[in-house]
């Protein structure tokens, strides 16, 4: 789920505050998942950045069988060379100790223990049967939240028709008009999708996303 797609220059990334634990064969539609820690995880990408720094987006990591779901934001972006490729920081965002610690348990060993009691709630805490073999493949999955939907167009909607859209809604949800707090709420949804859709540039990168979202296989 993106909520923010800000334009500012990245500065250097800074230390995470948890211990980083490096991963293999760990990708999502963003890129491939370098490291992972109890605060944020590390991604690699080629090309134009995926999300600008400040989105934030509805991570799923998950094996067979056991997921666990996360909020992340974009922290830092750089840029690579000749010798260095693209990565972006992500932290986790309002996440409990015991979902933290059952990311890295997912990233690093491909499932959740029993033991950690704090997470069976939003982690199926079954670990592979005997006889399964190797711990089973993770991957990590992106959810975007559909903006045009939000909005009651379609993707293929022209600027004037995503405008109309919101100015429709701004009648009826606007704070000055409605003063209820799901009004409020629903105000906000639809502002914030108005802000990506009505730039163009940023309506690009949210297409690309949802494209990569849909058609690539969290492998």
């Amino acid at each position: 789920m993106l909520s923010s797609w800000g334009k500012s220059a990245p500065k250097a990334n800074r230390p995470r505050a948890a211990e980083r634990f490096g991963v293999s064969g760990l990708s999502c539609p963003l890129g491939e998942v370098v490291d992972i820690s109890a605060s944020g995880m590390r991604v690699r990408f080629s090309g134009a950045a995926p999300l600008s720094k400040g989105a934030t987006a509805t991570i799923a990591v998950t094996n067979e069988g056991q997921s666990v779901r996360v909020t992340a934001r974009v922290v830092w972006i750089r840029k690579g060379g000749l010798l260095r490729a693209n990565e972006m920081g992500l932290q986790w965002v309002n996440v409990r100790p015991g979902i933290a610690a059952a990311l890295v348990q997912l990233g690093r060993f491909g499932f959740v223990s029993t033991q950690d009691a704090s997470a069976s709630q939003e982690a199926s805490a079954t670990p592979p049967p005997p006889g399964h073999g190797a711990n089973p493949p993770v991957t990590a999955r992106i959810e975007v939240e559909d903006l045009y939907a939000v909005l009651g167009v379609t993707a293929a909607a022209t600027h004037e028709e995503i405008r109309r859209a919101f100015h429709a809604g701004a009648q009826l949800l606007h704070p000055d008009r409605n003063p209820s707090p799901e009004a409020a709420a629903r105000f906000a949804e639809i502002s914030k999708a108005w802000k990506v859709l009505r730039d163009s540039d940023l309506r690009d990168r949210y297409d690309k996303l949802m494209a990569r979202c849909s058609s690539r296989p969290a492998a």
